[in-house]
């Protein structure tokens, strides 16, 4: 069965941050593209719904993928649209986030994000984008 996508725009006035308009828009296999632009943020964010090790059957993980496209992230492979964040380009997904605990996890990014120089060089991306 496949669901037509359906999206929807949102303007984000965040306190202390600058504004942020988000097109969100339904995939297929629950996940949902985030299209956001703002003076400091703009790319493709995929919310891919995942079953963590460990976790009961129904929990509600996801994972983020950066950039734009099907099917996971390759390392050393640009997806189109990947987020640039206070200039820094972003490539590569979160680690598994339980929502439940969104706000008591202080970092999702770990050795699966990074900032893509070249072909096969990579390097940390700052604490500035990493916020």
């Amino acid at each position: 069965m496949t669901i037509a996508p359906n999206s929807f725009r949102l303007e984000l006035d965040l306190p202390q941050r600058p504004p942020l308009s988000v097109i969100a828009s339904t995939l297929e296999h629950g996940q949902v593209r985030y299209a956001v632009h703002g003076p400091r943020v703009r790319g493709t964010f995929i919310v891919v719904p995942v079953t963590g090790y460990g976790r009961p059957l129904g929990a509600r993980d996801v994972v983020v993928h950066f950039g734009d496209g099907p099917g996971p992230v390759r390392p050393y492979t640009a997806r189109p649209d990947e987020p640039v964040v206070n200039g820094v380009p972003n490539h590569g997904a979160t680690e598994v986030i339980d929502p439940q605990k969104l706000h008591t996890q202080p970092y999702f990014l770990a050795s699966r994000a990074v900032v893509l120089v070249d072909d096969l060089v990579t390097r940390r991306i700052p604490d500035g984008a990493r916020r």
